[in-house]
């Protein structure tokens, strides 16, 4: 016999010799397995052939020394492929992710599950009764319609497959608690090996540029999914259409069109739909493309603002004396002054001419605290003969108005003492002054920005000795003309219909009435804490004509309000009234509207420019 066709890969492969046909028999211990196994095989599909047809010679095998198909047999024992059901396991460690798992089905889905083996078993054994001969043409792909042996057919498989009765796993907690301590800690281990393997896993496919690529894919997707609101269907309106809507009618009742007119074609109805919602997602897409614009200029502002920070920081503060004539670094306090930096910048720009210093203000406080216990001492009807009576009595008064909107200078405010205390040092300070209404206001600006009262009283003595400003404390009425007629021609030069209506005999209105309120206060009185600080990062290196570049500048971004009657304009342009009580619900109502940081000061910045024809004189300042 050749060893090419007694080889154990394949021993049931027929062999053909001559025009015969020769399989191989099965082998006896086999066929006692087969019918000793409590479970039925499903039919083994053969395949046959012409019996004209030769096989060629089976190469052979390229292994050296190769077992015999008994050598494999005698390996192999029928004992090995069960366990006893006696036997018992003893410390194996639970699979990972065993607890996760459901320990008991539903009984639903028990007993669907097993009415459906059994149906699918009761199948199966009546298509495995039907004849062989049919069953095999009707399995086999390649049949050439040839009877087929018996021999070759699989052992008969019962009619029905028996069924299992569920059995109840146990639970996590009782299964480790059954292992020794070694085997329920290398189970911890197994369960958390494999949690990190999933984490892993999980990160792959959520990585940051994914992540962000998903969330925009799903905002664009809700955004596209998203529909546009339909109006509602116009049924009537009871002023023009009083009569009740019929049914006849209220079935033809459309929503572009009103009740009381006749009614619109449907095709023609949903043409304006149609454009209705084209034209709602143009607009939703519009304020998207605003908000976005907006949102990229503000990181934009932010960014240089950081950028101007690094150079305030590490180039002009070291070297103030070389750098601060130079025109760039005019164009940096133009664009404005870092938070952070600020303090340190104004107290830089705004020097000490008057050589004051911390034991200036604390002797000023001590005598304002001592005067303030006489007083108090000698009775309100003596006090209030003395003019430092009034002075701390309008301070405290007008400490409580000082910016209502932040809620820190009002009485129990944390910054309302500090308020008070400076005001009376400086009253005490310059006591041919003493207290004048409007003061206030710059102090709290200067409270907000530098770090001590003691530099605070430094700063805002040195600011109120400018010239413009010491000319309403005095007063000095020559220089407060001086000033009102430079505001005015500049006006006339910018906004001329406006200057005719503001100096119209008819209507009244004095300079000094709307433009003291400015000036006095250095503009803290209608604008917010940041416009304010923006126009005084200009106002400590500038001087003065800055002020009456920002006073033509007002004016031109409240224009529109200002055509009104006397009344009107002082409402907008004039002292606040101290008699009236703050609206608690809306606190900055006193502010006026100028645009945003960097349009405000471009219309300052305007306001001092000669427009480049010359077909007007020349600004005065």
């Amino acid at each position: 016999m050749r060893r090419g066709f007694t080889s154990p890969s394949s021993p049931s492969l027929p062999t053909m010799i001559g025009s015969g046909t020769r399989s191989r028999s099965p082998s006896p211990t086999a066929s006692n397995r087969h019918s000793s196994s409590s479970r039925a095989l499903p039919p083994r599909r053969i395949r046959t052939h012409s019996p004209g047809q030769r096989f060629a010679p089976r190469r052979q095998s390229w292994q050296p020394s190769r077992k015999s198909v008994k050598e494999l047999e005698a390996e192999y024992h029928d004992s090995d492929e069960e366990v006893p059901d006696d036997a018992i396991i003893h410390n194996v460690p639970l699979s990972p992710g065993l607890n996760q798992r459901s320990a008991t089905p539903s009984p639903e889905r028990r007993s669907s599950t097993t009415q459906a083996n059994q149906e699918d078993s009761g199948q199966k054994g009546k298509q495995l009764s039907a004849p062989a001969g049919l069953q095999s043409r009707e399995s086999s792909p390649h049949s050439t319609g040839e009877p087929i042996s018996s021999r070759s057919l699989p052992p008969a498989i019962s009619e029905h497959t028996p069924t299992f009765p569920p059995v109840r796993s146990k639970s996590w907690n009782v299964a480790m608690s059954d292992l020794s301590k070694e085997a329920q800690e290398l189970s911890i281990a197994l369960e958390t090996h494999a949690e990190e393997v999933t984490l892993s896993r999980r990160s792959s496919y959520t990585t940051p540029d994914n992540q962000e690529n998903r969330n925009d894919y799903s905002l664009h997707r809700a955004k596209t999914a998203s529909t546009v609101e339909l109006p509602p269907v116009r049924k009537g309106n009871i002023m023009i259409d009083p009569l009740p809507i019929s049914k006849e009618k209220e079935a033809v009742l459309t929503r572009t069109r009103p009740s009381w007119l006749p009614p619109k074609n449907q095709k023609e109805e949903k043409k304006h739909l149609k454009e209705y919602q084209k034209m709602m997602a143009q607009s939703a897409e519009l304020d998207r493309r605003k908000a976005a614009k907006v949102e990229a200029a503000q990181q934009l502002l932010v960014e240089q603002r950081g950028t101007m920070e690094k150079i305030w920081e590490t180039h002009v503060l070291p070297n103030w004396d070389q750098v601060i004539h130079e025109r760039k670094t005019r164009e940096l306090w133009w664009k404005g002054i870092a938070t952070k930096s600020r303090g340190k910048i104004w107290q830089r720009a705004l020097g000490n001419e008057l050589g004051l210093t911390e034991s200036s203000y604390e002797k000023a406080l001590a005598r304002a605290t001592t005067l303030e216990k006489e007083l108090q001492d000698i009775g309100e009807e003596e006090a209030a003969k003395r003019k430092e009576y009034e002075w701390f009595k309008a301070i405290q008064r007008d400490a409580a108005t000082a910016f209502p909107e932040l809620r820190i200078f009002q009485q129990g405010g944390p910054l309302q003492e500090d308020l008070v205390k400076v005001l009376m040092a400086y009253a005490m300070y310059r006591n041919d002054v003493g207290y004048v209404y409007g003061t206030h206001l710059p102090a709290a600006l200067l409270l907000l920005t530098l770090p001590s009262p003691a530099s605070v009283f430094l700063s805002l003595a040195n600011l109120l000795n400018r010239p413009l400003a010491l000319a309403h404390l005095l007063p000095d009425p020559g220089a407060l003309a001086r000033a009102h007629s430079l505001v005015l021609s500049t006006l006339s030069y910018k906004l001329p219909r406006l200057h005719q209506h503001l100096t119209n005999p008819e209507l009244g209105l004095h300079p000094e009435e709307w433009i003291d309120p400015m000036l006095r206060t250095l503009f803290c009185t209608h604008l917010g804490v940041d416009e304010a600080s923006r126009l005084w990062d200009v106002y400590v290196f500038e001087g003065d004509k800055v002020l009456i570049r920002a006073v033509v500048g007002c004016l031109m971004q409240l224009e529109g309000r200002l055509y009104g009657s006397r009344e009107e304009i002082l409402k907008v342009l004039g002292w606040p009234d101290l008699n009236a009580t703050a609206d608690p619900a809306n606190p900055s109502s006193r502010l006026w509207d100028v645009g945003d940081e960097e349009e405000f000061m471009r219309a300052i910045r305007e306001a001092g420019k000669v427009e480049a024809d010359g077909s007007r004189s020349p600004l005065p300042v």
